[in-house]
């Protein structure tokens, strides 16, 4: 079967809105990653709305780990918000998400 991963950017109230829809594995890690370094307007804040990403591999998480990483240089907060428990599952594997901030609340 094959995967596959839809994205959408669009700039809310919060911040700027990367929806992603899909899985993100070795097939689809080269779009994730090119959504994790869409350009951010004011406010400096980006957020990853994670719900629809029902399977992360370890290479997903390390480039969420690498953008919380890149942004934060930049002054800009990184956020992934409403994450699919598959996807906080992986996060937490050998602490790969520490360090990310992550909600389910409201932005």
């Amino acid at each position: 079967m094959d995967t596959w991963l839809a994205v959408e950017v669009a700039q809310v109230r919060s911040g700027t809105l990367v929806h992603l829809v899909g899985e993100v594995d070795i097939s689809t890690i080269t779009a994730f990653e090119r959504a994790l370094r869409t350009p951010v307007f004011a406010p400096a804040r980006v957020i990853a709305d994670m719900a629809g990403v029902t399977f992360l591999s370890l290479q997903g998480a390390r480039a969420l780990r690498e953008a919380n990483r890149r942004y934060s240089q930049d002054g800009i907060r990184f956020t992934v918000w409403r994450p699919h428990p598959t996807v906080t599952r992986t996060l937490k594997v050998g602490g790969v998400g520490d360090g990310i901030s992550i909600t389910d609340g409201p932005l």
